[in-house]
């Protein structure tokens, strides 16, 4: 058995992609998927704590275009590097993942903010391979999700109001002042120092959002700075396509396929986790959620468990406990 300390590599290769994918746990064991956020961020170790490593084995991917899985979405010299980067394509990796690592059964996925969208959609697409769903602190990719975020009369903006006059204050005046579109304009420019400088800005605004008190700014060093414009080019990327969503269920008014199509998720169990205090995505999208998926009869209806004085990260105080307790169903 291999713990998360000293995870198993495992790499999927085909065409020009190769996914790293990070194993822990029992290879006999319940098999378990985490499908982290961003989209961009990469896979997180810690979140194997979550799970009895006795009886499962937990596979923990970095998604086409992050961590290190290859190409990185950094490393692209145009946009057009990252046409084959879609939520469908996702999709169909984490299945491709299932098949050559030989998990034959339904697996659990366990999918955290963008991470838990792309749990949904995936459960709606292969619902007999999906035996549960863990969805934390979820983002359902709605158009009022990202003015939330990033709009100057978002909730977010009024929360944090001081990071986000300096998140704004690093647009040149003469630059429209649409947030994202100028973000994304310069993560893209061919000086290397400005989509740089872009991309730590991007980052800092967000990690403004995950955490109950605003934290210190890290440490900006090479590997820091590679992985804020990788973040920020595929979430930037993933914004502008309104997360690709229309491809898999067509159109909808304000982007809200997720919630509408919430009713036909497997009757699987469904834990949904959320913080009170989340400033990246709205408590009561995770309550309309709940309400959406258990409008329909089913044998395991939808829990919510909301982590008082909790925000946005999975490592916030009380997440991770909640986390661990939304995945008793495995065991049982």
């Amino acid at each position: 058995m291999s713990d998360s300390s000293n995870p198993r590599t495992q790499w999927v290769e085909f065409g020009r992609h190769r996914l790293h994918i990070a194993d822990v746990g029992d290879v006999d064991g319940t098999p378990v998927v985490v499908v982290h956020g961003g989209p961009g961020t990469g896979n997180d170790l810690r979140e194997a704590q979550i799970f009895d490593l006795k009886r499962c084995r937990v596979l923990l991917p970095d998604q086409r275009g992050t961590g290190k899985s290859a190409p990185n979405a950094a490393a692209e010299k145009a946009p057009e590097g990252l046409r084959d980067n879609t939520t469908r394509n996702l999709i169909e990796d984490m299945r491709r993942i299932k098949t050559q690592l030989g998990v034959h059964q339904p697996w659990v996925l366990a999918g955290h903010s963008f991470g838990a969208a792309l749990s949904m959609a995936y459960a709606l697409t292969y619902p007999t391979e999906v035996r549960g769903l863990i969805l934390s602190g979820t983002l359902l990719c709605r158009d009022s999700d990202f003015e939330y975020l990033f709009g100057p009369q978002g909730f977010a903006a009024s929360q944090r109001a001081d990071a986000y006059r300096e998140f704004l204050e690093h647009l040149s005046p003469e630059i429209p002042r649409n947030p994202v579109q100028t973000y994304t304009q310069l993560a893209w420019n061919k000086v290397r120092a400005i989509r740089e400088d872009a991309a730590w800005e991007w980052v800092r605004w967000n990690t403004q959002l995950y955490y109950t008190d605003p934290r210190p700014e890290p440490e900006r060093t090479p590997q820091a700075v590679t992985r804020a414009v990788n973040f920020t080019r595929l979430m930037q990327h993933y914004m502008q396509n309104r997360m690709f969503l229309f491809d898999l269920f067509g159109p909808s008014p304000g982007n809200n396929q997720l919630l509408e199509n919430a009713a036909r998720l497997p009757d699987v169990p469904i834990r949904i986790v959320h913080g009170a205090l989340d400033l990246a995505t709205p408590v009561a999208g995770a309550q309309r959620l709940q309400a959406a998926i258990n409008a329909s009869p089913r044998d395991n209806f939808a829990s919510l468990t909301i982590v008082q004085g909790a925000s946005h990260s999975s490592s916030e105080p009380g997440q991770l406990d909640a986390m661990r307790s939304a995945a008793e169903f495995i065991y049982e």
